[in-house]
């Protein structure tokens, strides 16, 4: 497994799994029934404890703690061990193996332990207003059954290409499940006492009434034997566990277990599984295990290969096309490229001036007598136009009147170019004023500039030098190249 699991159930399940998958491909399991409906027999202890921590007081009870600790494994230690504190210090869940003093008995750093109630007390608020049995369910449904049962079914049932379904978590039983009260869940009778009234109307009533088996391996046996004892010692005292454990007081608990003064077996169990997957996904000197194959580097390559690739691809196609075009200027004539737009904003149309109209100048005559019959004085006479020929306009008087708009038919001279004012696409608020870009007059000064854009743009990304696909084809695609077309349209 990718991560270390050390409930032994977990043998036994690999088992049944690669059984089952040579007759079907999928199958249906009761992971779930138990929590749900109250099947461990751990769910009495709230039952059972009542009396005895109502009558004896706490300080007495620790006593009688301390003192069941140092007995050998006899009937009713265990009791007296666990009836001791209250739910909230006593019940860790079904996973529980080390409390802070035993963390810290065994791990080469003591001070990375962690008090096991510090798990479990977020989910003890949330239904603190809950009975004791009703706490123990909502743990195990939190903890114990997505943190173990759910993950080795899955695990073992896929390791064996079994598809694995668990009905008893169905949305609608837990409906049921959750409205069912405490005493026909757990009572003096049995465990999951309505689940099994329900099952009776099936099934035979000695099978709905069978007492609650897990799925037993034999650890505690196993550890008892000299030679399943030999090979755990010799983990125990190997590099890996001098990195992490206080080696003297693992070998000390197994011992124990193998003389038969405690009942060690699920905590040396729990040990030698991290040790285990340890030596398999981190020891690279132990040759005896067999190692997963690592793909990290073969990614690694193929993603620098890729990265090369982007690398080198712009410059190959700029370069390809600068000797193209330079053939074609060899075989062509030069033309003229056409600008390449830029972005700015509309030039601001200077105030045309209002040019005075000119005046014609105006001859004096000389006043002469008129003879009579002829104008008064101070009036020129009229000349009368000769035949075939139009009147000649008259130029108005200037009596200190607006002149009138002339508007020339000239188109008026273009604008500097220099003068004009350039937008910031980027940040359109930006007042800098930008200098137009210079239209190439050859093919190599264009592609110059299109090599500068590059190198320009490539500062916005993570590496220097280094700019995507898309970045790239959008600049190419803006070049125009000089083509028979272009020579064409001139």
């Amino acid at each position: 497994m990718d991560q270390p699991l050390a409930d032994p159930s977990c043998v036994a399940l690999y088992f049944v799994s690669r059984l089952a998958s040579h007759y079907v491909k999928v199958v249906l399991s009761g992971e779930g029934a138990d929590e749900l409906f109250g099947g461990y027999t751990c769910y009495n202890d709230p039952r059972v404890f009542r009396i005895y921590q109502k009558i004896v007081p706490h300080f007495l009870r620790k006593a009688l703690r301390a003192i069941a600790r140092k007995l050998p494994d006899i009937k009713g230690r265990d009791y007296l061990i666990r009836a001791c504190d209250k739910l909230e210090d006593r019940y860790i869940g079904n996973a529980f193996m080390y409390d802070l003093k035993q963390k810290q008995a065994i791990l080469k750093d003591p001070s990375i332990a962690t008090a096991p109630q510090r798990l479990t007390r977020k989910h003890y608020y949330r239904c603190r207003r809950y009975d004791d049995v009703t706490k123990m369910q909502y743990l195990d449904i939190n903890m114990w059954m997505v943190g173990d049962i759910l993950l080795k079914a899955d695990r073992m049932s896929m390791a064996n290409s079994l598809e694995l379904r668990v009905p008893f978590l169905d949305k609608e039983v837990f409906k049921v499940a959750s409205k069912l009260p405490t005493g026909l869940r757990v009572n003096k009778y049995n465990t999951k006492y309505a689940m099994r009234k329900a099952a009776a109307r099936h099934m035979p009533e000695t099978t709905a009434e069978k007492e609650k088996l897990g799925f037993p391996v034999p650890t505690r046996v196993w550890l008892r034997d000299e030679k399943y004892y030999n090979i755990v010692k010799k983990k125990f005292e190997g590099k890996t566990a001098e990195k992490f454990f206080n080696t003297e007081a693992l070998v000390g608990w197994l011992d124990e277990h193998f003389s038969g003064k405690e009942d060690n077996s699920r905590r040396v169990w729990t040990v030698y599984v991290f040790l285990v997957w340890y030596d398999i996904y981190f020891d690279d000197d132990n040759q005896k295990v067999e190692k997963p194959i690592n793909h990290l580097d073969e990614l690694k390559a193929v993603a620098e290969a890729r990265r090369e690739k982007q690398l080198n691809a712009p410059g190959e196609v700029i370069m390809a096309a600068a000797e193209a075009i330079t053939d074609d200027d060899e075989a062509a004539p030069a033309k003229k490229s056409p600008r390449i737009p830029v972005f700015k904003k509309k030039a601001k149309e200077a105030p045309v001036e209002e040019a005075p109209a000119e005046e014609a100048p105006v001859e004096e005559a000389p006043v002469e007598e008129a003879p009579a019959g002829e104008a008064p004085a101070g009036e020129a006479p009229a000349e009368e136009a000769p035949a075939g020929e139009a009147p000649a306009e008259e130029t108005p008087a200037d009596d200190g009147s607006e002149p009138a708009l002339v508007e020339s038919e000239e188109e008026p001279a273009a604008e500097d170019a220099s003068d004009e004012e350039y937008v910031n696409i980027s940040n359109p608020e930006d007042d800098n004023v930008y200098v137009a870009a210079k239209a190439p007059a050859t093919p190599q000064e264009q592609m110059q500039m299109a090599i500068d854009s590059i190198e320009k743009r490539s500062k916005y990304l993570d590496e220097p030098n280094v700019i995507s696909d898309e970045a790239v084809n959008d600049i190419v695609s803006q070049i125009r190249f000089f083509n028979d077309e272009d020579y064409d349209e001139e």
